[in-house]
């Protein structure tokens, strides 16, 4: 029997449909890894991805461009990442996105100090909130927009905070928390998970590890479990995870199903997935390398995180485990 060849355009036909199918997120991407995470982001320096548009159309990527963080946009068809805020002498840590997408809330030490500061997507209407003596850092604002959660250092501890979005009522959540931090609101706005080291048995080291200038928070030291406060009843912070490993960077998923985090539980930072009570931990991503600061796409389907896979901390993305 004679081989049949087949036809070179039918092979390139199936070889451009394969691509065509892996490629769904902007810029120009890397083959796919054994976890099937993808690059997104090809910027040469530091970088973690901050907040997904409800269109899904732009990733925002806090990037370490010199010696100042800047917030750059991914966007579609192709076009290479652009700036969006920043350049010295105007850090960007942590920035957070109003509901409307219009402002921008962060924490800088432009004024001496690490504040909170908001300002307009296009780059107007700055405007400093706080203004202690204190540190005030990571704000997130709440779902509705009415209020924005931070982590102040005021009473001698670190724990949560929030205020109206023009920087009035400022008001402490609960007492008796040591090293909170990076807080997230679930979808519906009562609940806020958080990381803590409030058992940890090295404090002195932990204060700081949380005063530093740096926005690396994952590498402090310190024993971090991911807790939940629950703002309508004020009762108590419940604990989500224990054990030895380390838990940090918690965000819900849109529909408030599940809470994506970064942990060391494997022995290395990867993405991991659970419910909002602590239940049904499960890897994302297994690859080597670290993997960090996970954010979600508006339909819940894809998680973008930051992984030095290539020797510094670019941005990845990869497909949600189904429940």
């Amino acid at each position: 029997m004679k081989n049949k060849s087949v036809p070179i355009f039918f092979v390139l036909v199936l070889l451009l449909g394969a691509l065509s199918a892996c490629q769904w997120l902007p810029g120009r991407h890397g083959a796919l890894t054994v976890d099937g995470a993808r690059q997104v982001t090809r910027l040469g320096v530091d970088s973690v991805p901050v907040y997904w548009s409800r269109d899904g159309a732009t990733l925002y990527v806090a990037s370490h461009q010199g010696a100042y963080w800047e917030l750059w946009a991914v966007e579609p068809q192709g076009r290479e990442p652009h700036p969006v805020l920043g350049h010295p002498p105007f850090d960007i840590f942590s920035p957070s996105f109003s509901p409307d997408e219009q402002t921008i809330a962060f924490y800088s030490r432009r004024s001496g100090n690490f504040d909170i500061w908001t300002i307009s997507r296009t780059g107007e209407n700055l405007k400093r909130l706080t203004t202690e003596s204190a540190e005030d850092r990571w704000p997130a604002w709440r779902p509705d927009g009415q209020k924005i959660a931070f982590i102040s250092t005021r009473d001698g501890e670190v724990g949560v905070w929030t205020m109206n979005p023009d920087g009035s009522d400022q008001e402490r959540m609960f007492h008796g928390g040591f090293g909170d931090w990076s807080p997230a609101w679930s979808p519906d706005g009562r609940f806020l998970a958080f990381p803590s080291r409030r058992f940890s048995k090295i404090k002195d080291v932990v204060t700081i590890g949380l005063l530093s200038s740096t926005p690396d928070d994952t590498f402090e030291p310190g024993q971090s479990h991911l807790w939940r406060y629950d703002t309508s009843t004020r009762e108590k912070p419940v604990q989500l995870t224990v054990g030895d490993a380390n838990s940090w960077r918690p965000v819900w998923s849109p529909d408030g199903r599940r809470i994506a985090l970064t942990s060391d539980q494997s022995g290395n930072r990867d993405i991991w997935l659970m419910q909002p009570d602590g239940t049904g931990l499960r890897q994302v991503t297994t690859h080597p390398a670290h993997d960090r600061n996970a954010v979600w796409s508006p339909d819940g389907t894809r998680l973008a995180f930051g992984s030095n896979r290539t020797g510094h901390y670019e941005v990845w993305a990869i497909d949600v485990p189904k429940p």
